[in-house]
């Protein structure tokens, strides 16, 4: 539905009714697709590697998305977060713990407990409340915005309405530092973040089974803001484990890649608002996302500027109910399919045109 095959068929049909009515498009377009983003995009560089000449030959790159929100209002965002996925592991050995298995919960009073070992490897990472990271260095590389991102930021500042519900889509009471408005909007898109994804060790089904497991483990991930590579952070993490006492926590990476950004002034961005106006649709330009895509593979590698964009409106990403709106309701600003598909041209055209 919505993410990510609504917009991407939509604009293959806007590809398609170009051709048939005028038999050409109006620039060179190389489609490139991989379904592997939601474990980390591992093969994608692969795919590049067999065009990259071909490539950084172009003028930029388009990644079609329904950008309206369910009141129709758009945004428009220039790059995304980088990301580092990994997995912590603590186990029993020569430090202390059992080796091989589980073993009975009344021994822990002279066997060491890898789950507790584990506990603590992952509290050394942060301050207590886990918001600010302890990590030597992990802050060192950031480039801080620029003043055309902070003007973005300010354009963006949302409401105290637009935060109430924010917090209560996400079902939270409060926002770290009960920042609200351009607070808000720069703390989400500009900070780095160590965050627990999830922790297992031992038995947590029904009922009780008392054991001092021999193993725990953890998947942590990490969203990067440029300058920050996913390897130099995992190394300063590495390091930073070492140094506390913790060499014995295995830490192995999953997944990662760096951040991707367009700046404002790109002709791409110009052309695509363009055509935002065009539909009379005003969209909100965003520095970033803070979410991740490996789109550093354009910008960064390839050195292409490239935006995420165009009307249309869906929502419940990953969830059975995912979904795209077809034929929106009368008087919606939400753009039906095929206003979304007309964009597309538009945007081609715009894309042709510009210098």
């Amino acid at each position: 539905a919505t993410n990510q095959k609504g917009p991407e068929r939509a604009f293959l049909n806007a590809i398609d009714s170009i051709i048939k009515v005028h038999g050409k498009l109006p620039v060179n377009l190389l489609i490139v697709a991989e379904g592997e983003e939601e474990l980390g995009s591992p093969n994608f560089p692969q795919v590049i590697d067999a065009y990259e000449a071909r490539l950084k030959q172009g003028h930029g790159v388009f990644f079609p998305l329904n950008a309206q929100d369910a009141g129709g209002g758009a945004a428009l965002p220039l790059g995304v977060k980088g990301i580092l996925v990994a997995e912590f592991e603590a186990a029993g050995g020569a430090h202390g713990g059992p080796k091989n298995a589980e073993i009975h919960s009344s021994l822990k009073a002279i066997v060491d407990a890898p789950a507790w070992r584990l506990t603590h490897a992952l509290a050394s990472l942060t301050s207590p409340d886990g918001n600010t990271i302890l990590v030597p260095g992990y802050y060192d590389a950031i480039r801080q915005p620029t003043e055309a991102e902070q003007r973005l930021v300010n354009g963006i500042a949302s409401t105290p309405a637009q935060d109430e519900g924010m917090r209560r889509g996400l079902g939270v009471d409060r926002f770290i530092g009960d920042a609200t408005g351009r607070d808000l909007s720069a703390q989400l898109l500009f900070t780095t973040t160590i965050n627990i994804n999830g922790m297992w060790s031992g038995y947590t089904g029904e009922g009780m089974k008392t054991i001092l497991p021999h193993v725990a483990r953890a998947r942590i991930d990490s969203r990067l803001v440029p300058n920050q590579t996913p390897d130099e952070q995992l190394a300063l993490i590495r390091a930073h484990l070492d140094a506390r006492g913790f060499s014995d926590v295995k830490v192995r990476k999953i997944s990662g890649y760096g951040p991707a950004q367009t700046q404002p002034d790109a002709p791409l961005v110009t052309a695509s608002i363009s055509v935002f106006n065009k539909h009379d649709v005003t969209p909100s330009v965003m520095p970033r996302l803070a979410g991740s895509a490996p789109y550093y593979i354009f910008t960064d590698r390839l050195g292409l500027p490239m935006v995420m964009g165009g009307i249309g409106h869906g929502s419940g990403a990953h969830a059975p109910n995912e979904y795209m709106v077809i034929d929106p309701k009368p008087g919606s600003r939400i753009a039906g399919l095929a206003d979304v598909e007309k964009f597309y041209v538009d945007f081609l055209y715009a894309f042709a045109a510009m210098k």
